[in-house]
């Protein structure tokens, strides 16, 4: 009996500490979500967080917004203390936040390197990042490349210019893996119900390069211009060597620098060398890859055993092109996956009613399509693909955020109707094929952007 009497004694106290630890952990969960120190990452490469300046001379300079960064990230958990007003003697940590500057430099290919720098007399970068760690802040892209155009397109928006009759590239952050349009508003219920009665645009023809007259010429080994190439092998030729490379250990990768590069005379040893530049990051660390693919044919499908690999520790030894002599081979510069063609002067990408493609709702698209969008010195094809997204989102009406460049571009146009956030499944039940032509379009930008 006595015995008895111990085992349910001894099960009473593991039910009375169970029931105190849960409620302990619940509380702490609760004071630790409620005061804001859960750990959320701060994207360093997000325009909207940045205060970019440019003199007279065209040198820009970039420094974090601090208040921005605190209200977007940090404020909305954060303990208000029931004023409404952030209260920051409570977060001595975020002030750290004021220490983080940016470095801006210029390469020869005209491309832009910023790197975080730190402001401090006491700490190093090492020191601060462990205290906003334990404050529940964790820094990410501290550093990064941006091309001439997207600088000065991130310069123009954190001047409060509005491209209101100018569609502008939103410049990128981190590769996104998502099909759902850009800038969307919070996300509603998914019912799978298309919106209805959605006025269209009418159809106008695009003025799309034909495919029958924009071949990419061919000399005895391969070509000597990108204007009519389908790339998209090559890319997914180079994805492959990529990952074949790395295996297991490969983790994320992203394209800094594009080049094509041509033989100009007969004693150039290539005709053609396509090369992508990608800082790689693996499970021991980050470098960066350099992958040739030598005398492309129009005709040749390339495959990985075409591309040659190459890794160096740093971006300024990946990024030259020293190893071709300039009275050999010119150099090209791709910006956005592609470069301004003299055969596509005068041509815009956008119809009158300010479409890329006019019938992607009902039609297929093809890649060949896509990559002879006419880009231009101030979009790039990247930035039209991101056009040629989300106007199939658009004209079923969805929302775009009130900040959203696509947003103020399309309600220049009578036939955009925004009615509410309008998810892939949506367009899909009521239009498959645009569907099709989302995942097409975002594979092309994930093949620019990640390699």
């Amino acid at each position: 009996m006595a015995a008895k009497k111990k085992k349910k004694t001894a099960k009473l106290i593991v039910c009375i500490f169970c029931a105190v630890l849960f409620v302990a952990t619940g509380v702490f969960c609760y004071i630790f979500y409620s005061s804001g120190r859960n750990l959320q990452t701060i994207d360093l490469n997000n325009y909207t967080y940045l205060n970019i300046t440019k003199s007279e001379d065209g040198t820009y300079g970039i420094a974090l917004n601090y208040d921005k960064v605190v209200d977007a990230e940090y404020l909305p958990r954060a303990d208000r203390s029931g004023s409404g007003k952030f209260l920051e003697s409570n977060y001595p940590e975020l002030a750290l936040l004021k220490a983080i500057d940016f470095n801006v430099e210029q390469t020869e290919a005209g491309m832009y390197e910023i790197s975080t720098v730190i402001h401090s007399d006491t700490m190093n970068a090492q020191q601060v990042s462990d205290i906003l760690t334990k404050a529940g802040l964790k820094l990410t892209n501290t550093q990064w490349t941006w091309s001439a155009q997207t600088m000065e397109t991130a310069y123009l928006q954190s001047q409060g210019a509005n491209p209101s009759t100018d569609p502008s590239t939103e410049p990128s952050t981190e590769p996104s893996t998502s099909i759902e349009p850009d800038s969307t508003v919070a996300p509603s219920s998914d019912s799978g119900d298309a919106p209805s009665q959605t006025p269209l645009p009418s159809e106008t023809a695009t003025p799309e390069p034909s495919e029958e007259t924009t071949q990419a010429p061919v000399a005895a080994e391969g070509i000597t211009t990108l204007y009519g190439y389908d790339q998209t092998d090559l890319r997914k030729a180079i994805r492959s060597a990529k990952e074949n490379y790395y295996s297991s250990a490969y983790r994320e990768s992203e394209v800094v620098y594009n080049y094509f590069i041509v033989g100009k005379t007969d004693t150039a040893e290539y005709v053609n060398c396509f090369r992508l530049v990608l800082r790689v990051t693996t499970s021991g660390g980050t470098e960066y890859m350099v992958a040739d693919v030598y005398n492309i044919q129009a005709d040749v499908t390339p495959t990985r055993s075409d591309v040659v690999i190459k890794t160096y520790t740093s971006a300024s030894q990946a990024r030259g092109t020293s190893d071709f002599n300039s009275s050999l081979y010119d150099i090209y510069t791709l910006d956005g996956g592609s470069m301004v063609f003299s055969e596509n002067s005068g041509k815009s990408p956008f119809n009158s009613d300010g479409l890329v493609f006019s019938d992607s709702l009902e039609n297929y698209i093809t890649t060949a399509q896509l990559w002879n969008i006419p880009a231009t010195s101030q979009r790039s094809l990247l930035s039209l693909l991101g056009y040629a997204r989300n106007e199939i989102f658009a004209r079923c009406g969805h929302k775009f955020r009130d900040t959203s460049s696509y947003r103020t571009y399309y309600l220049q146009f009578d036939w955009y109707e925004p009615i509410g956030s309008v998810s892939y499944n949506d367009v899909g039940s009521r239009y498959p094929r645009a569907c099709t032509n989302i995942d097409t379009i975002k594979e092309l930008e994930d093949l620019i952007e990640v390699g």
